[in-house]
């Protein structure tokens, strides 16, 4: 069986999911830390790579992934 159905894997691609209102959201967080539970290819992650973060964190369920 298809590894992707196994582990119920959506890989969200690029960054198609940040629009201008997320990204108001994001910025007024003020938060220093961004992490993905879920976080695949890391698309999300390096989506707001420029939001200027102090610390990245991924995790995923394919330990192929290399996340933690």
């Amino acid at each position: 069986m298809d590894k992707k159905v196994v582990l119920g894997q959506f890989f969200t691609k690029n960054s198609v999911w940040l629009q201008p209102q997320v990204s108001l959201f994001i910025l007024k967080s003020k938060c220093s830390v961004v992490y993905d539970p879920f976080a695949g290819g890391g698309d999300l992650l390096n989506a707001v790579a420029d939001f200027g973060f102090k610390k990245k964190i991924g995790l995923d369920i394919d330990r192929t992934l290399k996340w933690r």
